[in-house]
This record gives C-alpha cells, structure tokens and sequence, in this order.
C-alpha cells in the first residue's frame, strides 16, 4: 500500500514542473482564441443587425469580454458547460469565428489532451521505473549484508582457524 502511495506522490511531485508549464501553455491558448472571439463579438455587437437577434444576451453573457470569453473557453473544453450552446451563439457571427472556435475545440480536445496525457503517463512510468532500480539496488545490499553476516557465523563457527 504505502509503496503505490509513494509512487503516485513521487510522480505527481516529478510533473510539478510539467504542470506548471502546461498550464501556461493552455493560458496562452485560451487567450489567443478568447481575443480573437472577443473582438468578434464586440464587432458584432456594434453594429445595428446585433439588436434584434435573439442570441445577443448569449454572446454578451459568454464572449462579451475577455474574462468571460475565457472562462467560456474552459468550460467548453472541460465540460463546464456543453460547446454546443457556445457554437450555437457563435452562429450569429460570421462564419470564420465558427471555424475558429471549432478549430480551437478540435485541438484542444483532440491534440492537447492527449499530449497532456501522453506526457503525464510517460512521467509516471519513469519514475516507477525509477523506483524499481532503486529498489534493485536496495535489495543487492542486502544480500551482499546478508553474505558478510553468513561469512562472518561461518567464520566464528570455524574451530580449525
């Protein structure tokens, strides 16, 4: 039991680093696809056809600034809330922001999870394996202990000298 524990602290202590580098990574991403849904809705919401449609008080609630583009980016790529109703308010903007958010959650489901998981596995293979050499070698020292304590029995035991 305590030795699967250590290993699971060992390896969540060896992505540490990993973690903090993959979370920039994500903010980067989050931002430049939250700028660009931002500035699209603020585009459509200054012109005169935004009024009257019906997706207006969404596309203000999700992506009318930067924070709430951005807290909408993660719920949609981490099942905050369902992309579909984000890809539906989308749908009042032109169509290159519907490309561009489906473009960003095809990525983000598709090739940074798996990349994110691919790398944290790797971490925790390494550090098992890791773990297994040093108990290799912990083991090895005690048979050579071992070995030194038999010949020294065997030693005292000798009457001929």
């Amino acid at each position: 039991f305590f030795r699967e524990l250590r290993l699971m602290l060992c390896a969540i202590m060896r992505c540490a680093k990993l973690l903090a580098w993959v979370m920039l990574v994500l903010m980067l991403i989050f931002f430049v696809f939250g700028i660009s849904l931002t500035v699209g809705t603020s585009d459509f919401l200054s012109g005169a056809e935004s009024v009257a449609d019906p997706r207006r008080a969404a596309l203000v609630a999700w992506f009318g600034t930067l924070d709430r583009s951005l807290l909408s980016l993660y719920e949609a790529a981490y099942g905050g809330r369902d992309w579909a109703e984000f890809r539906e308010a989308l749908g009042a903007l032109p169509g290159r922001y519907m490309f561009l958010f489906l473009s960003y959650m095809s990525f983000t489901l598709l090739a940074v999870a798996n990349i994110i998981t691919g790398i944290f596995v790797d971490g925790a293979f390494q550090v098992n394996h890791n773990d297994r050499e040093t108990l290799v070698s912990e083991e090895f020292e005690c048979q050579k202990q071992f070995e030194t304590n038999v010949r020294e029995v065997f030693h005292e035991m000798d009457t001929s000298g």
